[in-house]
């Protein structure tokens, strides 16, 4: 990271943010992600719950013993600490797992775990601590995954012209040139459309002002979630900023934001819309 990235204050969303882990590889993807988007300022807390009440359900989901809970985030630490990052670690022993992660991650800007291993109905049958954060939104979310090479050439951000968001586009910018990455600007249009074009024209010059330069911008009449995925693929992104509009309860089963972040190949950053309009 060049000497000015580094200086550079993160923006707010990647300025407080938790991480979630289990001892897995895929919850060190977290971490590891983490360690390209934030800034030495930030503030970095990775919770790992070792669930010593034990139980059958919820309670079950992500048991690890104390021993090897403290190694893991001692690990943790050291990971972001070789990437000039200061981490807090927490031990938390109660359950369950997914509520508390949960209820952590209110109190930060960002929720930071590794995608989930299992498909999201499975997920939410049995608990998912990362299917439960994609439904319920306490926080902004980053679904972590490993792109394999020679995938990553792309910051995806995805807009639905619904109105100005000039923090997800800060957070976009902002990542793409500490991931070293080009911009693909992907906007759905005349389906599930909130879509209204003057809105998108403004977004997409706010985008060009940041980057000194127009980005790369695919317009389709496609579903948002097709099209996110699709050109995800086809410009083998890395990351894909997205917002949400936070809908709850069962209708958030069918959202763009958790349907992306579910299926997509890459890591997926869900902005709430409390940071998308900063």
């Amino acid at each position: 990271m060049s000497e000015d990235l580094a200086t550079r204050p993160s923006p707010a969303v990647l300025s407080d943010v938790l991480c979630a882990i289990d001892g897995t590889r895929t919850s060190f993807r977290a971490v590891a992600r983490l360690c390209e988007l934030l800034t030495p300022d930030a503030r970095l807390t990775i919770l790992l719950c070792t669930n010593e009440s034990g139980g059958a359900g919820q309670w079950a989901t992500a048991s690890i013993s104390p021993a090897r809970g403290r190694e893991t985030l001692i690990r943790a630490a050291e990971l972001a600490g070789d990437a000039g990052l200061h981490a807090e670690t927490v031990l938390d022993p109660h359950g369950p797992p997914v509520q508390r992660v949960l209820a952590q991650a209110a109190s930060h800007a960002l929720l930071a775990m590794g995608a989930p291993i299992v498909p999201r109905w499975v997920g939410r049958l049995v608990g998912g601590v990362a299917v439960e954060a994609v439904h319920q939104l306490p926080s902004s979310l980053l679904i972590a995954r490993e792109v394999p090479l020679p995938a990553g050439e792309r910051v995806l951000l995805a807009l639905d012209g619904s109105g100005d968001a000039p923090g997800l586009t800060e957070i976009a910018v902002d990542a793409a040139r500490r991931l070293d990455r080009g911009i693909v600007v992907v906007h759905a249009v005349g389906v599930e459309g909130r879509s209204e074009p003057h809105h998108f024209d403004a977004q997409r010059e706010h985008l060009a002002e940041a980057l000194g330069a127009a980005p790369e911008v695919v317009i389709e009449a496609e579903r948002p979630a097709d099209l996110i995925l699709r050109i995800a693929r086809e410009r083998q992104a890395s990351l894909i900023v997205m917002g949400s509009r936070r809908i709850g309860g069962v209708r958030a089963l069918g959202s763009v934001s958790e349907r992306v972040a579910h299926r997509a190949r890459c890591s997926v950053l869900v902005i709430r819309p409390e940071e998308q309009g900063t």
